[in-house]
């Protein structure tokens, strides 16, 4: 069995501000359980303070939930440079800045991703100040809590699971654009949304196999139609694996090959799957592959 990490002092300053002291002490036994019930009950006042702020439908503006959490301010600074945002305390709260420069579906996820960092603040303070140890915390730890809260507030489960299905009944190129359209946000965050963090939250998200599938992104090079960087999205409930990576990517370069194709049907080590793809045309192209099984085959490829 695989060893669970050890509790960051970061998250169990967290669970203090929202566990009970007996409920901390039950949760600080079982690492798994403690992370998933923090992230539980931040997501519910996230929900409550969309609510609050009058947004009930996407999208959603994550300034909108800024003063609830002690931003006093949300201000350009082109001179940021690689980042889309930072966060800034000072006495009476924070100051959050963000690059003007960056695509709009990046400067919503970087401020929604300042605002997820206020959780690890005492908002209590004059001066918002983190009271546990940075020395022995992982960075990365508080890292994965801020992206996890930006993609809630920008894609609350609730909503992506409704608007899912009163969009499609099954995965589908057209039903991901609607979807990123609705929330305007990156492609990225909607897929790590629906085939990563939303099961967590709701054990039938995917209980009529909704988004049962494998979707893969590829950057493509804009000078020779080269893969720079490929990523696979599988959902939980998905039973097929690709096991050779390889032909993967000779199916993407047939597709940049052969742009006129708009969906094809592939035929791997005797498994039929179907294939759906967009090409999406930005400074460094991006192709999104939607593949699911044909029915009737069960075998990994």
């Amino acid at each position: 069995m695989k060893a669970l990490k050890p509790i960051d002092p970061a998250e169990k300053w967290i669970a203090k501000q929202f566990l009970e002291p007996s409920e901390y002490t039950i949760f600080l036994r079982d690492s798994l359980s403690l992370r998933n019930e923090i992230k539980k009950r931040i997501f519910s006042e996230i929900r409550k303070l969309l609510l609050d702020s009058g947004q009930t439908k996407p999208p959603f503006a994550p300034e909108q939930l800024g003063a609830y959490r002690r931003v006093k301010n949300i201000i350009p600074d082109e001179t940021l440079s690689h980042k889309e945002a930072v966060l800034i305390p000072e006495d009476g709260g924070f100051i959050i800045k963000y690059n003007p420069k960056k695509p709009k579906v990046r400067i919503r996820f970087g401020i929604a991703h300042e605002i997820g960092h206020t959780y690890f603040f005492d908002l209590k303070a004059t001066h918002p100040q983190k009271f546990y140890s940075l020395i022995s915390s992982r960075y990365w730890v508080e890292e994965g809590y801020a992206c996890e809260i930006a993609r809630e507030i920008l894609v609350p489960e609730p909503y992506l699971s409704t608007i899912s299905t009163q969009i499609c009944d099954h995965p589908s190129v057209n039903a991901l654009v609607q979807l990123q359209r609705t929330f305007n946000v990156s492609y990225e965050v909607l897929l790590k949304r629906l085939l990563h963090d939303s099961h967590l939250w709701n054990s039938n998200f995917w209980g009529n196999n909704l988004w049962n599938a494998i979707i893969v992104m590829a950057n493509i090079s804009s000078k020779d139609n080269n893969i720079k960087n490929l990523k696979v999205y599988r959902s939980p409930t998905y039973k097929y694996k690709f096991r050779d990576s390889k032909k993967l990517r000779d199916m993407v370069i047939r597709i940049i090959k052969n742009r006129s194709l708009t969906h094809d049907n592939i035929t791997i080590s005797k498994n039929k799957y179907k294939v759906e793809w967009i090409l999406l045309e930005r400074a460094e192209p991006v192709i999104i592959l939607v593949i699911t099984n044909v029915k009737g085959e069960r075998r990994n490829i």
